[in-house]
């Protein structure tokens, strides 16, 4: 379980064990089935919010236009194939 306590916390709260649940099931899909890749699953609990925080709506907004400015081919991903200089994509992959 030392891999599910994220903040290194010595507890595990309901968005670790999430976390961790979609990480097993990640690893049984790169066993069973990798052609279909893995699954990404939002925490659905009430997570702790910060002073200046970004909740999952805002997460999403900037995921979805950096998706729109950075995916070119069509695939819905971004890689080497779309227009996208070196130094941009190697910072994403950051």
């Amino acid at each position: 379980m030392n891999d599910c306590d994220e903040d290194e916390d010595e507890t595990i709260d309901a968005c670790e064990l999430h976390a961790c649940v979609v990480m097993c099931e990640n690893a049984w899909r790169d066993d069973n089935c990798p052609e279909y890749g893995h699954v990404y699953c939002d925490c659905p609990f009430i997570v702790a919010e910060c002073p200046g925080h970004w909740d999952c709506g805002d997460i999403e907004q900037i995921s979805i236009e950096i998706i729109a400015y950075y995916e070119t081919n069509g695939d819905y991903a971004i890689n080497p194939e779309d227009v996208i200089d070196t130094e941009h994509y190697n910072l994403l992959l950051d």
